[in-house]
């Protein structure tokens, strides 16, 4: 770019400068303190307050409006392309052209939040992993040890941490509440992603300024588990309405897939939890995530090099002394956590497979059912009628055509929301969550 003018004394002038990167120059202000931020925090600092503001409010407006794809994604080469079904979903879709003047795939009102949101997940990506607080160890005999004072430790979290709490909460308050259109789907895997991964990292750099940081700000493992929760916790409203989780719904109603980088964000998270020995494992969750990306799972687990390096490049992984071999030893403990231990699974398989093979329930497996609901259930197939029906889990009335009782609800059909199945007390139908009815039979016919 040049440069010409005139100076206070009527000097003309000529400046000639290099623009290595046009797109950061003809930014918004938002956009350019929004990445400010995400690239702060790649090189483990603590981001300007004004510019974590602004990352957080970018990552709201984008979740707000969304964007839509141009038609361009990736497609397989060669003469015999993989089926849909067998393809990796890969991220970005299709290129990433940076913003342009007037109408266009990435121009969404004068918000390119594919392109900026796309520049602000490779800055975090290629954050350094994070080391070990420096110590005098390994100085050699003939130099003399630099005496370090310790820096003394803040008692209250930092202004930055209070002010990016603040925004994740109303985010993943906005996140429960959205009602996901298209162009929303698009963009929750980046933006809830992106929203923890910042809440972490400015965590991270601060575990050594302040005095018991899992106290006063979190612990790594409580963020984790605020990304998994946002992703596949089920939704409720203040009515008391719930809802499929928002991962449920981009799969179900627009078939948004599980990226693979992000898949190894979120499995990076929960082997966190398993690491951290966190109460309560969020094992619906859990499950969630892998029969969405069932068809990949293998894949996206076995890419142990690549989670390791997300863990060291966003987590605090010294502080509780963690190595490679045990990370791989958490990975492992998470690829054993199966359908096959989930009481709900267990009781419903117990169900079918009882009418399936026309022998007795064996009731210890169908995890605390109501005895009299259970003598309802073999009555029913006394009298040859449809034992059990496929229900969504939301619902807490019977819908079985000869029951006195349909579409009425029943407290004690609140199981179903918890993924198990539940018997009603009038007709005897047993009613299986649509979640657990389609994996049994996806596995046994």
């Amino acid at each position: 770019m040049v440069v010409r003018g005139r100076d206070a004394n009527g000097r003309s002038f000529t400046i000639t400068c290099v623009i290595d990167d046009i797109n950061t120059l003809k930014a918004s202000a938002r956009e350019k303190g929004a990445t400010r931020a995400a690239s702060a925090a790649s090189r483990g600092e603590s981001p300007e307050l004004a510019d974590i503001i602004e990352y957080f409010k970018y990552i709201e407006g984008a979740l707000d409006d969304g964007f839509e794809f141009g038609g361009g994604r990736r497609s397989p080469s060669g003469d015999n392309p993989e089926p849909e079904a067998d393809r990796i979903a890969i991220w970005p879709p299709e290129p990433v052209l940076p913003p342009t003047e007037g109408t266009g795939g990435n121009d969404i009102s004068g918000k390119y939040y594919y392109y900026w949101l796309d520049r602000m997940l490779r800055v975090f990506n290629t954050k350094k992993p994070n080391v070990p607080p420096v110590t005098s160890e390994g100085v050699p005999d003939d130099e003399p040890e630099e005496t370090i004072e310790p820096e003394e430790k803040s008692p209250k979290p930092p202004r930055e941490w209070v002010e990016a709490l603040k925004r994740v909460e109303s985010i993943e308050q906005k996140f429960k509440n959205l009602s996901l259109s298209l162009k929303q789907a698009n963009c929750v895997y980046p933006t809830a992603i992106l929203t923890h991964l910042m809440l972490l990292s400015i965590r991270t750099s601060n575990s050594e300024k302040v005095t018991d940081a899992d106290v006063l700000m979190d612990s790594p493992s409580n963020i984790s588990s605020r990304m998994i929760k946002v992703l596949f916790a089920d939704r409720s409203n203040g009515q008391g309405i719930t809802d499929y989780s928002i991962a449920e719904l981009c799969h179900k109603k627009y078939k948004v897939p599980i990226y693979k980088q992000f898949a190894e964000d979120i499995l990076t998270a929960f082997t966190e939890l398993i690491l951290a020995k966190a109460d309560g494992f969020p094992i619906n969750s859990w499950l969630k995530f892998k029969s969405l990306c069932e068809d990949h799972f293998n894949v996206f687990i076995s890419a142990h090099e690549s989670i390791w390096e997300r863990y060291i490049r966003h987590f605090p992984w010294h502080e509780r002394g963690v190595s490679e071999s045990s990370f791989s030893k958490a990975l492992e403990q998470l690829k054993q956590k199966k359908w096959a231990i989930h009481p709900g699974y267990i009781a419903a398989k117990e169900i079918i497979d009882s009418v399936r093979d026309k022998r007795g329930l064996d009731e210890t497996l169908l995890d605390n059912q109501n005895r009299e609901s259970i003598k309802q259930f073999t009555n029913r197939i006394d009298r040859n009628l449809l034992p059990y029906i496929r229900v969504s889990r939301f619902q807490r009335f019977c819908v079985a055509q000869d029951c006195r009782n349909k579409y009425i609800i029943q407290a004690e059909l609140g199981g179903l929301e918890h993924i198990k199945p539940a018997i009603c007390g009038h007709c005897g139908s047993a009613l299986i969550p649509d979640i657990l009815f389609d994996i049994i039979e996806a596995h046994h016919g």
